[in-house]
């Protein structure tokens, strides 16, 4: 019916121990992609951790949803030996989450979004993050790329620049 898809599951249990998918990621895999039990997912926790399952159990009531799997294969991942931290300024519309899916894929580490005194946009904090959270989840499960991209509360250029510690490259992307 369709390939095994990757779902987001923060707590992967060890192999042949059984766990419910989350809410969220349970609404998507029953109500949208239709999944029943006997099916194959692919599991990822964020940190390093991925797992095939089996659904052995999909309720698809109006008062229950859930899915439950049991894990077949487990495997823990190194993080990568380069870590990489991007500090950028937010740009404006929806082109944020576009960087965030292209990192997420490049296996960038952290991104630390930055309010530079002349940028035009200005995200509103706690929705913003909200949001490239969400962002960083779907492109974790589209990509297989076993570890989250953390995306950092939004700092002041100054306060960015005083918190890093690393050598770093300055540059900017030409509109195109």
């Amino acid at each position: 019916k369709h390939g095994m898809r990757r779902f987001f599951c923060d707590s992967i249990p060890v192999v042949g121990s059984s766990a419910e998918l989350p809410l969220a990621e349970a609404k998507h895999a029953l109500t949208v992609l239709r999944y029943e039990a006997g099916g194959r997912i692919g599991l990822l926790d964020g940190r390093g951790i991925r797992a095939d399952a089996r659904i052995v159990r999909a309720v698809r009531e109006r008062r229950e949803l859930a899915l439950e799997f049991t894990v077949e294969r487990r495997e823990q991942w190194q993080p990568p030996a380069i870590s990489l931290h991007l500090l950028v300024a937010p740009p404006r519309n929806r082109q944020m989450d576009l960087i965030i899916r292209q990192c997420v894929e490049l296996g960038v580490v952290r991104i630390t979004p930055v309010l530079c005194e002349h940028a035009v946009s200005r995200p509103e904090a706690d929705r913003a993050l909200a949001g490239w959270h969400d962002t960083a989840i779907a492109a974790l499960k589209q990509s297989g790329n076993p570890f989250l991209l953390q995306i950092e509360p939004l700092l002041t250029f100054s306060a960015a620049l005083e918190k890093c510690t690393a050598p770093g490259y300055f540059g900017t992307v030409p509109e195109p």
